[in-house]
């Protein structure tokens, strides 16, 4: 068993930088997507929908294998990302373009609403991703580290729930009536549940493979939660194992 002290800095891993970029990415793609409504049994919803809970499986493993602090930056480098993204494909909209290129307008119609659904869907991942972070964290502490299963799916559906909620009354409050916002929360909100559920079992074996191969199981004793500390030393003793079991 190894100890950290008390004012050392986290660790580098082997795939942390990989699950960030592939999280950031996903999230990229969703809000590009989520203006594109498939019908989903006797409802519709954003395509992003089917994509998303990805994400968030992601995250529970992030917080569960690297702990609160990391997982913190990296729903900050996410924000970073969506903003500087819309950002960069806002300002592209406004370049002239030359009198025999027609699809300019093919690309305002689909691209002129990016900046609007990052900007939401950045307050969104706020307060969801900080919340599954918080009760990934919180849950690993009092379970002990056990069932990380059933750790994940309750944090996912209320964070899932909550970002569903926000994202969509941000990105659809012009486009569709509040019955049809309603609807489309409803039915992606139990789509993203159903997909917790079925990607439980990849992501408790991803989990228990980064656990074995990266040496850790951390537990955040001492973490302060505060969402707007980017980087912080440990308070307290933290501690990293690096025996062959692994709690599931």
């Amino acid at each position: 068993m190894n100890i950290l002290s008390p004012h050392q800095e986290l660790p580098r891993f082997k795939f942390f930088n990989l699950l960030a970029i592939t999280s950031i990415t996903i999230q990229l793609a969703c809000n590009c997507i989520v203006g594109k409504l498939s019908i989903f049994f006797y409802g519709f919803l954003p395509a992003s929908a089917l994509v998303y809970p990805l994400c968030y499986a992601l995250g529970d493993i992030i917080s569960d294998v690297y702990g609160y602090s990391l997982s913190r930056e990296l729903i900050w480098l996410n924000i970073y990302a969506q903003l500087l993204f819309g950002i960069i494909i806002n300002l592209a909209l406004f370049l002239p373009s030359p009198s025999f290129w027609s699809f300019h307008e093919h690309y305002q119609v689909i691209f002129g609403t990016v900046l609007k659904n990052e900007v939401g869907s950045a307050i969104a991942v706020f307060f969801s991703a900080f919340i599954n972070a918080y009760l990934v964290s919180k849950f690993k502490i009092n379970m002990y580290g056990i069932r990380f299963w059933l750790r994940s799916i309750f944090a996912s559906i209320i964070s899932e729930g909550l970002l569903v909620l926000i994202a969509y009354m941000c990105t659809f409050s012009t486009l569709y009536s509040l019955h049809e916002i309603i609807v489309a929360i409803a039915v992606a909100w139990s789509v993203k549940c159903m997909f917790v559920v079925i990607l439980m079992i990849p992501s408790a074996l991803l989990r228990n493979y980064l656990i074995k191969k990266e040496g850790i199981d951390w537990y955040d004793q001492g973490v302060d939660y505060n969402p707007f500390i980017l980087r912080h030393p440990i308070n307290k003793v933290n501690e990293v194992y690096n025996d062959d079991h692994v709690k599931t």
